[in-house]
């Protein structure tokens, strides 16, 4: 953990008081009040002489009451006007350096630091103590101090201390960053990134900090730094930056080194065949920008996809004139291949399936049906697969028999009364077995009104009807309006909501006063991508839930994708 720079880097307001003292040393990484948490001083109230234990001890007192008060001074300076022994006086010095720190006087953490230090010559210091002055120094002259002095402090500290090496990476970043080089400082903060925990403070101040100088830097540059770095991850991390690729291990952090985008481009149907997604598709975007347009800045270039592969040409020829760095969209399988065509290298974003050399943020039809054949097959029962004799039915229910051993009923589109589909197959599957719907939420909320109208029991017990669907267009208003109904049902839905995505449900109802239906989800979390960079690099996972009243739960799927 380590102090952020005062120097070009906006620091919380919470980091002057509210710091966290470890091991002997403030280090810029909580945001808690002064009161806590307590600190143990280095140095025992045992182990110094009797003399001068009352004084150490009021010393001692006074870091637990407040590290940053005053009275740690006072304390400090009572104990030092009585002379005591070299380790006992840098004790107090740095309880001194350790509190100057804390209220940003880094010139006095510095001079303190440096007295405690000097004492090590006149006799052998306590080893915590003495780790606690190198830390209190290095900090400080990083944050505030000479940034070069903080450098050759760092490489005297490497070679003569036990402060760990995570450590001094982190210092030494904040002070090639105070030496106005972005490259050096990019790569000190790669270094440090390399060795911090996934998901804590550090790594997402070391990531921000590098996304900030990396941007400063031309792609060559970078390339040639990742040439002479060191580490395998850094010179990868480099790269990223550089645009050359994500990591190939999927999660690696590396990932999060990729220059984010300043231009975004929406191309999305307005016009022809598609034109009546447009509303939807509009209004999610505008509710999508209203919500990251608070974490970023991000230049948004629209245009029209219309419906046709050539509309959708002629749209990604212009964003790409445009200077769109990532775009969002188009939709339709014909189209999307069109648009990959036109502007690669330039990344896009489906909020759709992945088609050809397109990624999709939603699952593939496919293995959402496979999720839904794998719960099916562990029924005693019937397994009866009702679908629309559509292309979309006749798909889903294709993939679906392919594994065997199921019922396949397909009906017009424009059914209502399912009743005789059902009488013939219903008995065997009532008791253990399950009904599997592959349709759109208004037809399913139309089955399972008549299922429980001829008195079926649902639900997943051995004597159950367990009823499965593909859920299109799900919402959470579909939910609500069903009330009850949909309970006990497990879907297999192309976007749930869920935590992930609540400012922009909440955003999306205060603007069009509906909840957003799975369509509008995905575009959400292709806009959302795109803001941040996060190009997907394999096939989005099919999400299983369980309906329970009105609320979705999520269930483990075994079939993640990779």
């Amino acid at each position: 953990m380590l102090p952020m720079s005062r120097s070009r880097v906006a620091r919380p307001r919470a980091l002057t008081r509210g710091l966290k003292i470890v091991g002997g040393l403030a280090f810029a990484a909580s945001c808690r009040p002064v009161d806590g948490p307590r600190q143990r001083a280095p140095l025992p109230v045992s182990q110094v002489d009797r003399e001068y234990r009352d004084d150490w001890r009021a010393v001692v007192r006074a870091q637990q009451a407040d590290p940053a008060g005053a009275e740690v001074v006072a304390a400090a300076n009572r104990l030092l006007a009585r002379n005591p022994p070299a380790p006992l006086r840098a004790a107090a010095l740095l309880a001194k350096a350790q509190r100057a720190y804390l209220v940003d006087a880094d010139d006095r953490a510095i001079r303190w630091s440096a007295e405690g230090l000097a004492a090590a010559g006149e006799a052998e210091l306590d080893a915590g103590v003495e780790s606690g002055l190198w830390r209190t120094s290095i900090s400080a002259l990083a944050r505030g101090g000479d940034p070069s002095l903080a450098l050759e402090t760092i490489e005297r500290a490497r070679a003569q201390t036990d402060v760990a090496t995570v450590e001094l990476r982190g210092a030494a970043a904040i002070a090639l960053e105070r030496q106005g080089d972005p490259s050096q400082a990019a790569v000190g903060f790669a270094a440090w990134r390399e060795l911090v925990d996934d998901g804590t403070a550090e790594a997402a101040y070391a990531e921000r900090r590098f996304a900030a100088l990396a941007a400063a830097v031309e792609p060559r540059q970078l390339r040639a730094l990742a040439n002479a770095a060191q580490s395998p991850a850094v010179a990868t991390c480099l790269r990223v930056a550089a645009g050359d690729g994500l990591p190939a291990v999927r999660g690696d952090w590396t990932a999060s080194c990729r220059r984010l985008p300043t231009r975004v481009g929406v191309l999305l149907p307005r016009t022809g065949s598609f034109a009546g997604l447009a509303d939807r598709q509009l209004a999610a975007a505008t509710a999508g920008v209203a919500v990251l347009a608070r974490e970023r800045g991000v230049e948004l270039i629209w245009e029209d996809a219309g419906s046709t592969p050539r509309s959708v040409t002629a749209g990604a020829q212009r964003l790409l004139g445009r200077g769109a760095e990532v775009v969002v969209g188009p939709v339709g399988r014909a189209n999307v291949r069109a648009a990959v065509e036109v502007l690669d290298p330039v990344p896009a974003i489906f909020p759709g399936e992945s088609v050809g050399g397109g990624i999709g943020v939603a699952p593939a039809l496919e293995m959402r049906v496979d999720v839904l054949r794998e719960l099916a097959s562990r029924r005693r029962g019937l397994t009866l697969v009702l679908a629309p004799d559509n292309g979309y039915g006749q798909r889903a229910a294709a993939r679906f028999a392919a594994g065997g051993g199921a019922v396949v009923r397909t009906y017009p589109p424009a059914t209502t009364s399912f009743k005789p589909v059902l009488e013939s197959d219903l008995a065997r599957a009532q008791r253990g077995g399950c009904v599997v719907i592959l349709d759109a939420m208004p037809r399913v909320e139309l089955i399972v009104r008549q299922l429980r109208s001829l008195g079926v029991t649902l639900g997943d017990g051995p004597a159950q009807l367990l009823v499965l669907s593909s859920a299109e267009g799900l919402s959470s208003d579909e939910l609500a309006h069903g009330r009850d109904l949909f309970d006990g049902l497990v879907l297999a839905p192309a976007a749930a909501p869920g935590p992930a995505s609540t400012p922009f449900e909440n955003e999306y109802y205060r603007q069009q006063g509906r909840a957003p239906d799975d369509q509008a989800l995905l575009v959400w979390r292709a806009l959302r991508r795109a803001w941040y960079g996060e190009l997907m690099t394999s096939a989005a996972a099919p999400e299983l839930v369980r309906v329970r009243g009105t609320e979705l739960v999520p269930i483990q799927t075994s079939n993640e994708a990779r």
